[in-house]
């Protein structure tokens, strides 16, 4: 890469390097070029193809240049998520399954052609990739996806594949036309419905990358309607007649049948097309809030309307927020915009848009922005009336919410962006593996909140020993995760970092006691997750014990607090029952109901207990109890109506831990 620096410094300002195959780069090597790069030109960006494939695949010789390895290093990939949803099927499709597979720039479901290959749930699949691409086609990006559920960009699925693999929008090329493969019209001769309006759709088409977040590319000649002669690869192909035969004869019959549906465009249809790219480029220069740099940036201000199951489809409506809860006012001529993409053959219309707080915002201010262009525009037929945004079909727009002097409300994004609520893995199930020797799906982990998933189970007494244990999924996939250090161990109560990937060794766990473990595995940061195992003792089954002569302790313990008014009443002292190895047992039993804060002392509060450090507790769970100083906080719990015991066990000797349980009770 030296020469590239070499070079750089005859360059004019805010140039750009493209690498074809750049996957075959090492990853290091790209990233060591930019920055040697950048002391001659700051303003230097590199960008290429990401692709995974060939002698080098999945990192067989180093860490490759490829999509998934890019996030973070300011380096841009071509995206191939908002390609194939906008265009539809795959780049190597071939005979009919080109028409049949239609995508949500010609007509997917909305419009379809006489194959009627698409089903609701992949159009609007393809509906959430654009949705993302727009977002920057970030990793992090929340979106709400096709069956109602809020997933990250990197758990939304492309081909087995994360979807949003990038952390900054600068990081992707977002685009639906490029030297590769058909030219994005000649692809819409191939799936467009007969007598369907090629020249909006692609505009729309167009719009889906030129309106949203990430940097877009486009292909010379897309804003005239350039054809290929329907050929999907045209190295050392001539200027005129049919594709060659080595190539795409197998498409012969198809494309011979799709030319006879489309009339042939006119000069007039590519003056309106130059139109449209122009008013595209104007809109998208227009506003600070189509480009904006950072992921951050974007995760904070985009949100998404007309998203979920009861989305209609063939509609997209992104709203980027500039008011006063988004921060920096980047674009001081407005609070805020929407772009509304319309790939229907109806005009549609929307209106409902909530804050995070569920509440309505006010659209009544929205207005067509002024970058639009009169006459032949990109935007047929869009208008505000009463805050309803309405749009013509095949068409695209920007709405603005001017702004008076400070920042307004601006338009907040939605509740959903709470990553807390979502799993860090998404539809893909957790498992704990190894424990006990379970190396199978036995032990699924249930995600609760705030990135974790957990797992509880009883171990017996003829169980106890040392057991090895991994995070991974059904399959030994890509989630799997093990010891960091050969010989690290999980120790009850001390969280473990784990390390990802299959060499990874097992942790080592050693049960020295029957009862409840209880195992947290947290991904809040998925390169650095971390494992922690709790211990419960064993609930027993309750009844009233025998009191016993003796009184190990050398005093007398009562249970204190709101139910006995503080005091030490007799109905609430605790008798002792006799002895467990090391730990007197003293327990106490009374009817009542209510909530009460409560303490563990004796008559005088020279000496005072809590249960689990203090705070509330449950009926039915073994807590862990200790001395505590005078003054300190106390326990409380909620208990309906019936006989109850409060059972501890105590070190006379004061020098091991205690026990204690609240349990519901029979008369012995």
């Amino acid at each position: 890469m030296t020469p590239l620096v070499t070079l750089g410094r005859g360059l004019p300002r805010s140039m750009a390097f493209r690498f074809d195959l750049m996957g075959h780069h090492p990853k290091d090597q790209m990233v060591q070029a930019l920055a040697a790069v950048k002391q001659v030109n700051p303003e230097m960006y590199f960008y290429g193809e990401g692709w995974n494939f060939g002698e080098v695949q999945d990192d067989k010789r180093f860490v490759q240049a490829t999509q998934k390895h890019l996030a973070g290093t300011g380096i841009g990939s071509f995206s191939d998520r908002l390609r194939d949803a906008v265009r539809g099927g795959s780049p190597f499709d071939g005979g009919d399954t080109i028409r049949k597979t239609q995508g949500f720039g010609n007509g997917a479901l909305v419009d379809a052609n006489e194959m009627d290959g698409v089903d609701r749930a992949t159009a609007l699949h393809q509906a959430d990739l654009v949705r993302l691409g727009m977002a920057g086609n970030l990793k992090d990006f929340i979106l709400t996806d096709k069956d109602g559920m809020p997933k990250k960009g990197s758990d939304i699925d492309y081909n087995g594949q994360p979807a949003g693999y990038a952390q900054d929008p600068t990081e992707i090329q977002n685009y639906v036309d490029k030297h590769d493969n058909q030219t994005l019209f000649d692809n819409l001769i191939y799936k467009a419905p007969q007598g369907a309006d090629l020249v909006r759709m692609q505009g729309v088409s167009l719009a889906t990358a030129m309106l949203g977040q990430g940097i877009p590319f486009t292909h010379a000649g897309v804003e005239l309607l350039r054809s290929k002669s329907m050929e999907r690869d045209s190295y050392d192909s001539g200027d005129w007649g049919w594709p060659r035969k080595d190539k795409d004869g197998d498409n012969y019959p198809l494309i011979e049948k799709v030319l006879g549906k489309h009339v042939k465009p006119s000069g007039a249809d590519m003056a309106t097309m130059v139109g449209f790219y122009q008013e595209l480029a104007e809109l998208r220069q227009s506003s600070r809030l189509l480009r904006l740099g950072s992921g951050a940036e974007v995760i904070k201000r985009v949100d998404f309307r007309n998203t979920g199951p009861d989305q209609e489809p063939g509609l997209i409506v992104m709203t980027v927020d500039d008011g006063i809860n988004a921060g920096a006012d980047l674009d001081p001529a407005i609070d805020g915009l929407v772009v509304m993409i319309n790939a229907t053959n109806a005009p549609q219309s929307i209106s409902d848009f909530r804050d995070g707080n569920d509440q309505p915002i006010d659209l009544t201010s929205l207005q067509l922005s002024p970058a639009h262009h009169g006459g032949e525009s990109i935007a047929r037929d869009a208008a505000v009336n009463g805050g309803t945004l309405t749009l013509g079909a095949w068409s695209a727009a920007v709405f603005v919410k001017p702004q008076s002097g400070a920042q307004g409300t601006g338009l907040p994004v939605g509740k959903k962006t709470d990553l807390s609520t979502v799993p860090p893995f998404g539809d893909t199930a957790v498992y704990l593996k190894g424990f006990l020797n379970e190396w199978g799906n036995t032990n699924q982990m249930t995600f609760t909140s705030n990135f974790m998933y957990e797992f509880t189970t009883e171990v017996s007494s003829d169980k106890l020993g040392t057991t090895n244990v991994k995070i991974a999924d059904a399959s030994w996939g890509p989630l799997n995760y093990g010891s960091c250090n050969a010989g690290d161990k999980l120790v009850v109560g001390t969280p473990l970092t784990l390390c990802k990937g299959g060499d990874t060794g097992n942790i080592g766990l050693d049960l020295a006691k029957a009862g409840s473990y209880k195992f947290v595995f947290t991904a809040m940061n998925k390169d650095k997750p971390t494992l922690s195992v709790s211990f419960t003792e064993p609930v027993q089954s309750c009844k009233v014990l025998d009191t016993v002569a003796g009184n190990p302790l050398g005093y007398n313990l009562f249970v204190k607090g709101e139910l006995s008014g503080w005091a030490a009443q007799p109905q609430y002292q605790l008798s002792y029952k006799g002895m467990d190895g090391d730990l007197a047992i003293y327990q106490a039993a009374f009817n009542y109901t209510g909530s009460t804060e409560f303490k563990v002392a004796n008559e005088d509060w020279s000496k005072e207990y809590l249960l689990n450090g203090g705070g509330a507790v449950t009926a039915e769970t073994g807590y862990a109890i200790g001395f505590s100083q005078p003054g300190s906080a106390n326990n409380s719990i909620t208990l309906p109506q019936g006989l109850w015991s409060v059972l501890v066990k105590v070190d006379p000797a004061g020098t091991k831990a205690g026990t204690a349980v609240i349990q519901e009770c029979s008369a012995k």
